[in-house]
């Protein structure tokens, strides 16, 4: 009865031990974000980002996102929309991380539960129609009026339902291709 009665004590402070712990090293959910965020732009940018999807972000994830949109750096290995016809082959980092937010926008305002409906468009370049059958797409000119129309989207003091029913390149003469 004795070795009975210590083994459920050392059972019971044990198990208070690892409580304990386990309360101490909570995370702080907004360093989880960003890390997720430095993870996701690291692989694009080394070229090791091996999904076919985009990654599962959500409102959090957007203030860390926005301070990647102004990078330039070309990309060549990232997910495409699997039904496009267009094989696109580079993209300027900054112009795909704002493709990223693009899907969560509208996700956020959409029935989209499946991953293959996470794409914001057929591909990640923004256009900007010229006359009808011409248009340039991801030139540094459209890249830097999508980041300032993104980043104002953003920063307005709205609610997050009233931001993500507004398209961020409204009012830009730019658009998702």
């Amino acid at each position: 009865m004795e070795n009975t009665k210590k083994k459920i004590n050392g059972f019971i402070f044990i198990l208070l031990m690892l409580v304990g712990y386990s309360l101490s090293a909570q995370v702080d959910p907004l360093s989880v974000v960003s890390q997720d965020v430095e993870s996701f732009v690291s692989q694009l940018k080394n070229e090791n980002y091996s999904s076919i999807f985009l990654p599962d972000f959500d409102a959090r994830h957007i203030p860390f996102l926005l301070e990647y949109i102004d990078q330039d750096q070309k990309i060549y290995t990232f997910p495409v929309n699997p039904l496009s016809s267009f094989k696109q082959d580079e993209c300027q980092l900054g112009i795909f991380v704002m493709w990223v937010i693009e899907s969560i926008r509208l996700r956020a305002i959409e029935m989209r539960p499946a991953k293959i409906e996470w794409y914001p468009s057929n591909n990640p370049m923004i256009q900007r129609y010229i006359r009808p059958d011409f248009w340039k797409a991801n030139t540094r000119g459209i890249h830097i009026t999508a980041s300032k129309a993104y980043k104002q989207w953003w920063e307005a003091a709205k609610t997050p339902e009233e931001k993500f029913a507004e398209n961020p390149l409204q009012g830009t003469k730019l658009s998702w291709r």
